[in-house]
């Protein structure tokens, strides 16, 4: 590669000055007034399959919901909701 002459690149030094303000001091924060709090046991394991579940209670409920709104039948949709109750 040829170098070009005369256009030289000027670098300038970039300092930054400022503090970062929500840095504690060195030696401010000590095992005794920042003690860990102990492993987090949380309901959901990412490393686990999910389990598939059926709760034939709640198909029961919606038959009876079906079947109820398909009749047309007011009486019938009474009857259910009395059930449901």
């Amino acid at each position: 590669r040829q170098k070009t002459g005369g256009d030289e690149a000027q670098i300038l030094s970039y300092r930054h000055s400022d503090k970062r303000v929500n840095n504690p001091e060195v030696g401010m924060v000590t095992p005794r007034t920042d003690p860990d709090a102990g492993k987090t046991r949380w309901a959901y394991d990412p490393h686990l399959d999910p389990a598939l579940q059926f709760d034939p209670q709640r198909s029961r409920i919606e038959k009876l919901i079906d079947d109820a709104l398909a009749s047309g039948d007011t009486e019938q949709m009474k009857a259910a909701l009395e059930e449901l109750k």
